[in-house]
């Protein structure tokens, strides 16, 4: 390796090191806030109002999964691998790309929703909803391509300006509801969607993105985006019910306000999810360039030093919230949420399984296995259904947790010994 080589590693594991602090930092911030709004609805509001919002909220989770796997991650992929005139030109690309799509799913979710409300009898699910919902969903696309976009520039602290001024309003937001003592979901909805559109157009007037793009060269950025997202779409859809399913089975189980029961629980483990979502923002297009340069064994080796650290944090934050669960039981939950320690506990099992699986996730998708990931996300949903459902009828939400967890663990074997195995032989490993 010659002198030159040999700082570069070093100067790399800074760079990694310094923006995994900022990300963090930044997935703090979008933690506590998520925290925060969860409170204000727990304590605010009904069970059936939270338990809603706990579904809506899963839908919009199912769009942003969409927008990573057709626009953020194909970005990611492939942008450390050009040229930095290609890479503007397909940054700009996928922008108009997102653009049209996300004005589709709009249009698309707000008939959905009109259809389940003049259709079906959902409590607390009313047409005042459907405007709000609809923005916030175009809305967070806008955020979200510019939180890639940064993150592609290997810029975590623009992320954090993002994300500040985005946290700003929803806390002013909030602010008013606890001052008032009452809640409102439609101008919660409303609240998100403004926050969302304005942090993002702060920070896309910040940029040097370039409001027309040289169509002449559009079809070579849609045809290699293509190629990863045909894979990766249908891949986040059942990820997404991987992750999301729990919700409607509690819900279709035991009734609307187990929805809010199982998500108040998992809401106090949020810190811990955030801070996977962190660390995969700063190592995926890392290991990206990595792989680019034949670097398999940097790849390998920040994974495995990063699981070590997170499961570690993960391990000390579980157990300061078990010794401090009464508190948090008494001042943060309320009465109307008692009894819910041990499935606390179980979602604290399912992410430290899931801080595992995660690892093996992000190296198999810096390395473009979208078709590998797809597989294997559809082999997980199709068992996680019957395992929830029937654990949850056995043990109520808690079965619900423990199934999630016995397919994270199915999960974590085959996506290391047959996904990362044959991802380094291929390597020459």
């Amino acid at each position: 390796m010659s002198h030159q080589g040999g700082r570069l590693f070093p100067l790399l594991q800074a760079r990694f090191l310094r923006g995994t602090i900022v990300s963090m930092i930044d997935q703090s911030l979008l933690s506590a806030l998520s925290f925060c709004i969860a409170l204000v609805l727990i304590r605010l509001g009904s069970k059936l109002e939270y338990g809603l919002y706990v579904q809506l909220f899963a839908v919009l989770m199912l769009s942003m999964n969409l927008q990573n796997a057709s626009i953020n991650t194909p970005l990611i992929a492939l942008g450390p691998k050009r040229s930095p005139e290609q890479m503007n030109l397909l940054v700009t690309h996928l922008l108009w790309l997102q653009f049209v799509v996300v004005l589709f799913l709009m249009m698309l979710a707000s008939a959905v929703l009109w259809v389940i409300v003049l259709g079906y009898d959902v409590p607390g699910l009313d047409t005042g909803l459907i405007l709000p919902f609809a923005s916030w969903l175009g809305a967070s696309w806008l955020r979200e391509y510019m939180r890639g976009y940064r993150f592609l520039q290997h810029t975590p602290h623009r992320v954090l300006l993002l994300d500040s001024v985005y946290a700003a309003m929803v806390l002013s937001g909030l602010g008013w509801f606890w001052m008032q003592g009452a809640t409102s979901l439609e101008l919660l909805l409303w609240i998100l969607a403004a926050a969302n559109l304005v942090s993002g157009l702060v920070s896309y007037s910040r940029s040097r993105l370039t409001a027309l793009p040289e169509w002449g060269k559009l079809g070579e950025s849609l045809r290699d985006t293509w190629e990863l997202a045909r894979w990766g779409l249908p891949g986040v859809i059942v990820s997404w019910g991987i992750v999301n399913t729990y919700v409607y089975i509690a819900s279709s189980i035991e009734g609307t306000e187990a929805a809010a029961e199982i998500a108040a629980a998992r809401l106090l483990m949020m810190p811990v999810g955030m801070l996977l979502v962190a660390w995969t923002r700063v190592y995926q297009p890392l290991a990206s360039l990595w792989l680019s340069q034949q670097g398999m064994d940097k790849v390998l080796h920040a994974a495995k030093l990063s699981v070590l650290m997170l499961l570690g944090i993960g391990l000390v934050y579980l157990t300061c919230l078990m010794y401090g669960y009464e508190m948090l039981e008494q001042y943060v939950l309320g009465s109307d949420y008692a009894g819910l320690e041990p499935v606390v506990l179980l979602w604290g099992g399912y992410f430290m399984l899931s801080t595992v699986r995660l690892s093996g996730t992000a190296i198999l998708i810096a390395a473009g296995k979208f078709k590998w990931m797809f597989y294997y996300a559809l082999i997980g949903l199709l068992l996680l259904i019957p395992i929830a459902l029937v654990l949850t009828l056995q043990l109520g939400i808690a079965g619900t947790v423990l199934g999630m967890s016995v397919v994270e663990a199915i999960l974590i074997v085959l996506l290391y010994r047959h996904g990362v195995y044959t991802l380094r032989k291929e390597h020459g490993h």
